[in-house]
């Protein structure tokens, strides 16, 4: 199952995803606790949503605590599952604002995690649609645009001197020209230097 992307927080999961809120697992030293599974001993999942007061798993989306709903990673790192297919779970990240998780388990001491839930509008969904696919093939192909690229192109290939250099003391200039070589056909750019005192400036000409 597809998992929601999220930018900076987390957003409600649409049908067929899923959204994780990761959480840590620690016992009354601050070690990590590996092995706790969905239902182990003291298993307690409490949901505030933003502004709301803290309430059961089961009462703030409706059903039950389930294996579905929890994943260990590794470390002590464990993961809520909401999924955008079960109503009451997807209704949890239906509110903008901060939403806190309360997980405890008998091996474990307690604590509380806070999310950032955002709008589903400035969310990022990690997926390749046809229809952005169809943008990127559009770009290349509009004459408008690759005539200014290459404009633009042109512009910054003269400023960097990108090509042979050519310092002539004698008539104080440096030149610069479009390919390996100084020809005189391919001269693109040339600067000479006034001096006064100890500095030197340069003045371009194209």
């Amino acid at each position: 199952m597809p998992t929601k992307g999220e930018l900076l927080g987390v957003t409600a999961p649409t049908a067929g995803q899923v959204t994780h809120l990761p959480v840590m697992m620690l016992d009354s030293t601050g070690a990590p606790v590996t092995g706790v599974a969905w239902d182990a001993a003291g298993m307690a999942v409490e949901i505030a949503k933003p502004g709301g007061a803290f309430v059961a798993w089961a009462t703030a989306v409706g059903n039950a605590w389930a294996t579905t709903n929890w994943a260990e990673v590794g470390r002590g790192l464990y993961r809520i599952i909401i999924s955008g297919d079960v109503a009451g779970e997807a209704a949890l990240l239906d509110t903008e604002g901060h939403l806190a998780a309360y997980v405890a388990a008998t091996a474990t001491r307690g604590d509380v995690f806070l999310y950032k839930v955002n709008p589903a509008d400035v969310a990022r969904v990690d997926e390749w649609t046809a229809e952005r696919a169809a943008v990127l093939d559009d770009v290349p192909s509009a004459a408008t645009w690759t005539e200014a690229l290459a404009t633009k192109l042109g512009e910054i290939w003269r400023r960097v001197g990108f090509g042979a250099i050519v310092r002539d003391a004698a008539a104080n200039t440096v030149k610069t020209y479009d390919g390996d070589a100084a020809a005189p056909e391919d001269l693109i750019l040339t600067q000479t230097g006034v001096t006064v005192d100890d500095e030197t400036t340069w003045t371009p000409t194209i």
